[in-house]
């Protein structure tokens, strides 16, 4: 290499060449062991084509139905069925205190929701921190009743009460159902003598909502709130009738039986047999006095209705106040008062019962008792089997009778017939 060559070369040379040529002393990093990191040259990873003549191609594929325990519930609903149901407030705060503008905001929507999905009230009442109702689900849409009625009230009370907290328990509402009168009966009384056992006040003293100081068959009604309720969508006034327990409580055919026996002979005795009347006449008239036989029914119903429970309802509140006296403390020996409940915070926590479990049926015959239990294993065992058939893609399975999470958010079909069919 001739001189000139070497002299190019060296001018060619980078400064960072140089080093990294030089010899290191010690401790000395190297040029190339720099402290800032590479930048990564990974290449985006690409997509699948659909191939050609694939029913993806244009459009997006649908997805299959698939179960998802976050918004399926297992619920067994049978309509006609009597619910004693229990709800309480986040954390047993006194939410609910007895207020007037809290006091419409539950009863409004209360009987708004009642209207909509058609279940008949029996008993209700509103504590501080949970309430109770006695209802009949005739049409079978409890849990769309509780949803809609938790979701409004729990907002329109947050607007009352000023705050920001949630209102209502995360935990799911408790619903037994009552097999017999005599269990419908005994959680009516305890609906009623709720705040005496809470030891606040007698059960026509309470200051909230309470079905005592009612009688069946009175309308109950109830004006818009100022707050939440908007007056283009939803009505001024709403009524609803505090319902006697129905018939179907053990009696219904006997007491169908009477109606048809008294309407039928009145109608015999008043037209008689002649030629000269007529069919229409004759049929409307009977119409008329079987309507009437009806109303006297259930007229009569209601008032022995109320007699008994009003007597169930004192002999249950001595009871309690006698306890009370021979309580060990002192405090507990006697009844708070409606003034002080009200002049309580609503910060204020009540008492919680953990580990307690709500009952799935009320019933003092243990031969009924038994039935209902072996009745809701079938069912829940069929479901299982319909709900592995259905996730395996069988679409068309039939669930057992009573199914309603998996039917109204999955659409499956449900057998027609009783409650473990």
């Amino acid at each position: 290499m001739s001189k000139s060559t070497r002299a190019i070369a060296r001018r060619k040379k980078t400064p960072a060449s140089s080093a990294s040529s030089a010899p290191r002393r010690p401790g000395q990093r190297s040029a190339s062991s720099s402290t800032t990191p590479r930048a990564s040259k990974k290449k985006p990873r690409a997509r699948s084509k659909p191939r050609k003549g694939s029913r993806t191609r244009g459009h997006k594929a649908r997805r299959p139905r698939r179960l998802r325990r976050s918004r399926v519930r297992l619920r067994r609903v049978i309509q006609g069925t009597t619910w004693f149901i229990t709800k309480k407030t986040n954390d047993d705060q006194f939410f609910l205190r007895p207020d007037g503008a809290v006091d419409a905001v539950l009863l409004y929507a209360l009987i708004l929701s009642l209207n909509k999905y058609g279940l008949l009230l029996h008993e209700l009442v509103f504590m501080s921190n949970h309430f109770h109702l006695v209802v009949t689900d005739v049409r079978g849409t409890l849990p769309d009743f509780m949803r809609d009625f938790l979701s409004e009230t729990g907002k329109a009370i947050k607007i009352v009460l000023k705050g920001t907290r949630r209102i209502w328990s995360g935990d799911r509402y408790g619903s037994t159902t009552l097999l017999d009168l005599d269990a419908a009966e005994r959680f009516m009384v305890y609906t009623r003598v709720n705040p005496t056992n809470a030891g606040l006040t007698l059960p026509e003293e309470w200051p909230g909502l309470t079905s005592v100081r009612m009688s069946y068959g009175d309308t109950i009604e109830a004006k818009r709130p100022d707050v939440y309720f908007s007056p283009r969508t939803r009505p001024e006034w709403v009524r609803c009738v505090l319902e006697p327990l129905p018939e179907l409580m053990g009696q219904v055919q006997e007491v169908r039986d009477g109606i048809e026996e008294s309407a039928t002979s009145t109608s015999e005795e008043s037209t008689g047999s002649g030629p000269a009347s007529s069919t229409a006449p004759r049929t409307d008239r009977r119409e008329e006095r079987l309507a009437h036989a009806r109303r006297e029914a259930h007229h009569r119903r209601c008032i022995a209705l109320k007699r008994k429970i009003d007597r169930a309802t004192r002999v249950a509140v001595e009871k309690i106040l006698e306890r009370m006296k021979r309580s060990e403390d002192k405090s507990r020996r006697g009844l708070a008062g409606s003034a002080k409940v009200r002049k309580a915070s609503r910060l204020r926590r009540g008492n919680h019962d953990y580990g307690k479990l709500n009952p799935l049926f009320a019933t003092t015959d243990k031969e009924r008792l038994s039935a209902a239990i072996q009745e809701h294993r079938v069912f829940l065992a069929r479901h299982e089997l319909a709900k592995q058939r259905f996730a395996k893609g069988e679409h068309r399975v039939l669930f057992p009778a009573g199914t309603y999470g998996y039917r109204e958010v999955l659409g499956v079909r449900v057998r027609k017939g009783s409650a473990a069919a």
